[in-house]
């Protein structure tokens, strides 16, 4: 059981660290996009 925890949270810690890595370069890619679609207009 114990194992199956430690698997568990590392899944678990490991899934968070992609969506954070995910949502950071969306940030950046948002970020790096915005001037662009302003200078559009």
């Amino acid at each position: 059981m114990a194992t199956a925890g430690v698997s568990y949270l590392q899944g678990e810690i490991s899934s968070v660290k992609a969506s954070h890595s995910q949502a950071k370069s969306a940030i950046v890619r948002i970020t790096t996009q915005l001037p662009h679609n302003f200078l559009k207009f």
